[in-house]
């Protein structure tokens, strides 16, 4: 079979003219923190820990406890009080999975002891909440919140400011599922409310606005993004201080949004101001600052200066190796960057050789279904692609999306895309009828959950086009072998 599989293009490949790094936000476990911190600062009105953002801070300090949780989770007589410290101790570690084993039972236990409509109920479905969006079941977390926002209407009313943060919480999952023009909905009116309510300068409207911010920006309209930003971290450095946290974390938001708008001088110029100031606020190895190191890294791989960038995504894997150890979360990604460059610079072997200890952490990874990490999981497999290994590529997505399915759900647009990855592997390698089956109901479901005009369901159309070509050159060579080449555009 002649392969014209040059012709089409892997997902990992289709932006392959503009390299550049995702910016990754501060907090290690959170999907987007700009998004988070006022996800968590929502319903902690309910009494949900504030530690919720900055327990990066105390990782190892939490790790110590963790022997403990696992002898005392043994016990089935274990009061409320033990088990209750031992969820909160597994959260504090982002150690999702333990915490909802524990929680689910505590807050039947508490429904029916204290009733619906009681603070610490509240406090239960907000913490459940923010568990299950930490482990990617999104639609579990829209769904309590749902049910919260209903129960907070009811008791406090509609314009209370508990139940303004936790309608702000609902839009962020709505962002992470893509119904992002739902989420615009939402939250354009509660900025309003918010103004009215809590007053312009408030905190939690200043977090809102941010939200709205962030949205406009998914939605492509990113000057609409920039200028709520513009004015936001003004009015943030003038309320809260031009050191504050949420300052910094708004001004490297705004340096994001010109980097997406192709600023890059701009963008680079505010971040190397910032990490000075995060360097004498937060400190050298605190995440948040090496966060905005990996982003002023991100920008210098978008102006070509790959070198430069190579040295700093260096600097901050080597610093999270020893913050954090070798196989957190965001180690694995810092270290993937670095491979990444390397690919980009041409030393594929140096690339290679960090790549596979991922590989045996990801086995691991995937062994333990942490689903903090699946998706830098297939940007490992489509690295892996990049570099020929198309095999182990093949090998490593199969496992992703059959976890990904049993931990997320079906429609989830990281399942979507883990399926996608692995569908355009298959092609490559000539296993056409495999991806079209993977590449069939893949469509059908883009259509339905994101739109027939949504970028991701353009590009999976344009996969299964390619794999149906694949199929039609086939036929037309076996045809020619069996046939002959003067049966070929004949009825008979």
């Amino acid at each position: 079979m002649v392969n014209t599989r040059s012709r089409c293009t892997h997902t990992t490949t289709k932006n392959s003219d503009n390299i550049q790094e995702e910016p990754v936000m501060a907090n290690p476990f959170a999907t987007n923190a700009t998004a988070f911190v006022p996800f968590t600062e929502s319903i902690s009105g309910t009494g949900l820990p504030s530690f919720l953002g900055t327990f990066h801070q105390d990782y190892k300090f939490w790790q110590r406890f963790s022997p403990h949780c696992r002898a005392l989770g043994h016990l089935t007589n274990s009061d409320y009080t033990v088990r209750h410290m031992i969820e909160f101790i597994w959260f504090s570690l982002g150690e999702f999975q333990e915490a909802i084993m524990l929680w689910e039972p505590l807050l039947s236990i508490v429904k029916d002891v204290l009733g619906m409509e009681n603070n610490s109920t509240a406090y239960f479905m907000s913490g459940l909440a923010v568990a299950y969006f930490r482990i990617g079941k999104a639609t579990k977390a829209l769904n309590l919140l749902q049910n919260l926002i209903e129960i907070f209407k009811r008791i406090m009313g509609e314009e209370h400011p508990t139940t303004l943060h936790t309608i702000q919480g609902l839009s962020i999952i709505l962002i992470c599922l893509e119904r992002t023009n739902e989420a615009l909905v939402l939250l354009q009116p509660l900025v309003e409310t918010s103004k009215r309510v809590m007053g312009n300068e408030h905190p939690q409207t200043l977090n809102m606005i941010e939200g709205l911010s962030m949205i406009l920006s998914g939605l492509g309209r990113k000057n609409e993004a920039l200028i709520l930003l513009q004015s936001l971290v003004e009015i943030s450095k003038r309320v809260m201080g031009v050191e504050h946290p949420h300052t910094l974390a708004r001004i490297e938001g705004l340096a994001n949004i010109l980097h997406d708008l192709e600023r890059k001088h701009e963008a680079l110029e505010i971040l190397q101001n910032l990490v000075e100031t995060s360097k004498r606020v937060l400190g050298e190895e605190h995440p948040s600052t090496l966060n905005i190191i990996h982003n002023i890294a991100s920008i210098l791989i978008m102006m070509k200066r790959l070198n430069e960038a190579l040295e700093l995504f260096q600097t901050v894997a080597e610093k999270l190796k020893r913050v954090l150890g070798d196989e957190h979360p965001q180690t694995f990604i810092r270290i993937k960057s670095v491979a990444d460059t390397l690919y980009f610079l041409g030393r594929k072997d140096e690339a290679l050789e960090l790549l596979w200890p991922l590989v045996k952490i990801s086995k691991r990874v995937l062994a333990n279904e942490h689903p903090q990490i699946l998706s830098k999981i297939k940007g490992l497999a489509d690295i892996l692609y990049l570099l020929g290994r198309t095999n182990e590529a093949s090998e490593l997505l199969q496992s992703l999306v059959e976890i990904s399915k049993r931990v997320l759900a079906d429609e989830h647009p990281q399942n979507l895309s883990s399926i996608e990855s692995l569908a355009d592997t298959l092609l490559f390698v000539g296993r056409i009828n495999e991806a079209l089956e993977l590449l069939l109901p893949l469509v059908e479901t883009s259509r339905r959950v994101l739109g027939n005009k949504h970028p991701q369901t353009l590009s999976r159309n344009q996969s299964l086009a390619d794999t149906l070509l694949e199929l039609l050159q086939a036929l037309v060579e076996t045809t020619k072998r069996v046939l002959g080449d003067e049966h070929l555009g004949h009825d008979n």
